[in-house]
């Protein structure tokens, strides 16, 4: 697992609730982060920006940019397996 990937690697996101986010890429797999605190209005975003200490890369110390400027850090972003990727999906359609 590398320790970053590029942002530019990201195919898509979503946010199962506003303490964590799943971040889908091309060729690294998907993970998970997990805010500091709540990200209010995650769930409801139609965009995002990520703001990295360098060029491309995500990590830990990323901040989510939300469309009304509200920036949120992460607290962890680790590797989700498929296994807990299908689980979390099953979660979030019985919700519903």
């Amino acid at each position: 697992v590398p320790d970053t990937f590029g942002s530019s690697d990201i195919s898509d996101w979503y946010a199962p609730d506003n303490e964590t986010i799943v971040i889908n890429t091309h060729g690294h797999g998907r993970f998970k982060g997990r805010f500091m605190g709540k990200c209010q209005g995650i769930r409801f975003a139609e965009t995002l920006g990520f703001s990295t200490m360098g060029p491309y890369e995500l990590d830990s110390s990323t901040r989510i940019v939300l469309p009304d400027g509200t920036r949120c850090a992460l607290r962890e972003l680790l590797p989700l397996s498929e296994e807990e990727y299908r689980s979390e999906r099953e979660e979030m359609r019985k919700k519903k």
